[in-house]
């Protein structure tokens, strides 16, 4: 297995990544779109064990920064859900660039509904992991975004936002515009490539019953693994393996 840091562009900002080559030559590649101000390994790593696990199985795998998010060019305060899908498409762009003809997606968290709001027909699989799919239900609904915030990002442009792991992110107007107009719903009913959710029914940070509700209205090959006991990061090795595992074989099953 080869891994190498890589830098590809959208509209001139640099967007850092890694790419994971097995020792035999494929042209299957999957890109990884990582959780809401988080990067490119993840928490505690988990991307990083994933990729080289779906690489020792045979496929490439791309891990990037989204803008304003680890070693990418931006600052997070200036970025939006919709330029996170426009990254995702440069990503895309940059996998085909490299001759790669199968490309899998796999979104984590609210990367998720950054992959389903990307909508790029080069997709050939998709795997999301706890995924946001309900903006206004995940952030509004619970006040992780309160009135009071929204106010502040009106008035002064942006708005503090504390993550459950402590760390404070600034929340531009614009992205905060967008937590309360962006539905991807339709694009759903619209989706006819493989899909695979996997969710864990003790996610305290997004509710499993989305996964549920939204996979049914999927056109294409779809499914649903819920695994009990587990949060929102997989946190316990088991639950990380069952996870990975479920996924690699979706990859294996649609993305050969």
């Amino acid at each position: 297995m080869k891994e190498e840091n890589v830098i590809f562009n959208n509209k001139g900002e640099k967007l850092a990544g890694v790419l994971h080559t097995p020792e035999a030559e494929t042209k299957s590649a999957v890109v990884f779109c990582h959780g809401f101000a988080a990067d490119k390994n993840d928490y505690r790593n988990k991307l990083v064990r994933a990729a080289r696990k779906i690489c020792t199985n045979g496929f490439s795998a791309l891990r990037f920064d989204l803008q304003g998010c680890g070693a990418s060019d931006g600052r997070f305060v200036d970025t939006t859900i919709s330029t996170e899908a426009e990254d995702l498409r440069a990503a895309i762009d940059f996998i085909k660039g490299l001759g790669y003809e199968r490309i899998g997606i796999l979104g984590s968290s609210l990367g998720g509904f950054v992959s389903i709001l990307a909508n790029d027909s080069r997709i050939k699989c998709m795997a999301l992991w706890s995924p946001v799919l309900s903006l206004k239900d995940t952030f509004l609904r619970t006040e992780k975004i309160s009135q009071q915030m929204i106010a502040e990002a009106m008035t002064k442009g942006f708005t503090i936002y504390k993550k459950s792991d402590g760390r404070e992110v600034e929340l531009g107007k614009e992205f905060v515009k967008e937590v309360n107009s962006l539905e991807i719903f339709d694009i759903i009913k619209r989706i006819n490539y493989p899909l695979l959710i996997v969710h864990g029914n003790k996610d305290e940070t997004v509710d499993y019953r989305y996964s549920e509700k939204y996979i049914r209205y999927a056109a294409g090959q779809k499914k649903l693994l819920i695994i009990p006991g587990a949060d929102h990061d997989f946190t316990t090795p088991d639950h990380e393996q069952q996870l990975t595992e479920a996924t690699i074989e979706w990859f294996k099953v649609w993305l050969k």
